[in-house]
């Protein structure tokens, strides 16, 4: 070699210890993400529907409430990984993010790293938003027994509910009851304050790890 250098060898893309964990909550998410998405868009668990399909308002901000806490609080996990991942030493040696089992080999390749992460993103990304715009949209908070919602509209009728006297549970609805069952869930103030802060969560730990991995590859290069 010239002047006697010897040329430093290349990142050894190779599996971590991280990548179980992730592979496991990254597959659970993904398969729960796609149930969510069918179960919103034909209100059963098969994409095609048939006279068994729950395609009410109240049964759709149900399953609306349940698709944005999974997604949220699955994504928050994934980014808490990412996170301690991106500050480890395993990932100076190999890519940002843990390798995806099932569609990843041991030595790992830059374009099958990349779709595999996208796969990790889109989907759950995709349940939260249709379960967060459903949830959003069909969800006014009702009495217990009342075919009416206390108020219109999503923020009104949380407001007007958090005025209201209860002397017994349960109180309320997340949306009017109607005459087919099953029933909407019982609404808790709780509920929202945990997707809300959960939400939040999964973007600033995902933020986060943006903005460290732009780091990390800035000092390495």
């Amino acid at each position: 070699m010239k002047n006697g250098t010897t040329p430093k060898p290349g990142p050894v893309y190779e599996e971590t210890s991280y990548d179980t964990l992730w592979s496991w909550i990254a597959w659970s998410l993904i398969a729960f993400g796609c149930l969510v998405i069918v179960f919103l868009a034909t209100g059963s668990r098969s994409i095609f529907p048939d006279e068994n399909s729950l395609n009410q308002d109240d049964v759709k901000a149900s399953a609306g409430l349940i698709g944005a806490l999974g997604s949220s609080i699955g994504l928050a996990a994934l980014g808490l990984i990412l996170g301690s991942f991106v500050k480890s030493t395993e990932s100076s040696r190999t890519f940002p993010w843990p390798r995806l089992e099932k569609v990843e080999s041991k030595k790992r390749n830059a374009l099958v790293a990349a779709i595999a992460l996208a796969l990790t993103i889109i989907v759950p990304v995709g349940s939260l938003t249709a379960s967060l715009v459903v949830y959003v949209s069909k969800s006014e908070i009702a009495d217990w027994d009342a075919t009416t919602p206390l108020s219109d509209g999503f923020i009104g009728s949380r407001l007007t509910a958090i005025q209201t006297n209860c002397d017994s549970q349960p109180c309320f609805r997340i949306s009017p009851k109607d005459s087919v069952p099953p029933f909407a869930f019982q609404w808790f103030v709780l509920s929202d304050v945990v997707l809300l802060v959960s939400v939040v969560f999964a973007v600033v730990a995902w933020s986060l790890w943006g903005y460290r991995s732009i780091c990390v590859r800035n000092k390495t290069n």
